[in-house]
């Protein structure tokens, strides 16, 4: 099913709260917030979550976003292992993370597929989110998206804890069609946005192997006051980012194969 893109509406902000969901030997995943003071909000798995209250009303129909093994044929800028996750809290209306790409590593700017990492923590197993598209302006992401596709994933895993108590992540990557939209020359920003209050603990794959290059990507949500890069983030969940486990392919340009012309004609 192949959906017209939309622009979504921006909101108005305070200061930013992103969860993490930290796998490096930690027995429980922390909710941090930049700044001296750590958030109060409980941290995914422990407790109850606040009550949940209604979705955003959808500004584009929904596509179903089959599970897909890892969109390996697309621009990817992760090692494929998700160290680590990122979301928001539950109290978070909207939020959203952008990664760079450039229509020359796509190869065009005709749209193929974007294909996104998920994991939870909780028992719902489904999400609905939108896959955005943002011009870069003044170095970073333009006010407003140009494109957005909605769609929703199911059966997203759920990670667990293995008998000392740590953390074992389990993720699957879903594919999606953007076949509809057009990018821009030059550098554009790919990225997803949910309601963190609708569905809660889910966060986004992220990559933080060393061996892995560092990606920008920016993040905000609907209480921050702008774009944020966590490359100068001081939030210390950012502090081994590498990449968003998000990946994006362009179409195929279709190439007439060449004519072949008939013999001649012979005489008898």
């Amino acid at each position: 099913m192949r959906l017209r893109p939309t622009n979504v509406e921006q909101h108005g902000p305070t200061s930013p709260f992103t969860w993490l969901l930290a796998a490096l030997a930690c027995t429980a995943l922390a909710c941090t917030q930049p700044g001296p003071a750590p958030s109060t909000e409980p941290s995914p798995g422990d407790g109850d979550a606040p009550a949940q209250t209604a979705a955003e009303e959808a500004q584009a129909p929904e596509m179903a976003a089959a599970p897909a093994p890892g969109c390996g044929d697309g621009v990817v800028k992760d090692d494929g292992d998700a160290d680590t996750g990122y979301g928001f809290v539950p109290s978070a209306n909207w939020g959203l993370y952008l990664q760079s790409f450039t229509s020359e590593e796509l190869g065009g700017t005709q749209m193929d597929r974007v294909c996104l990492c998920w994991l939870r923590t909780r028992a719902d197993d489904e999400i609905d989110f939108e896959v955005v598209f943002y011009a870069k302006k003044q170095g970073q992401p333009a006010p407003e998206p140009y494109a957005t596709v909605a769609a929703s994933a199911s059966g997203v895993p759920t990670s667990s804890r293995d008998g000392k108590g740590a953390l074992v992540l389990d993720e699957r990557f879903y594919d999606v069609d953007v076949s509809e939209v057009t990018i821009p020359e030059g550098e554009s920003y790919i990225g997803v946005r949910w309601n963190p209050n609708a569905d809660k603990f889910f966060f986004v794959c992220a990559d933080h192997s060393d061996a892995t290059e560092k990606v920008n990507v920016f993040q905000m949500e609907d209480r921050a006051p702008g774009w944020q890069s966590v490359l100068v983030s001081s939030d210390p969940m950012f502090a081994k980012h590498k990449a968003m486990m998000l990946r994006a392919s362009a179409a195929t340009p279709e190439v007439e194969a060449p004519g072949v012309e008939a013999p001649e004609a012979q005489n008898p």
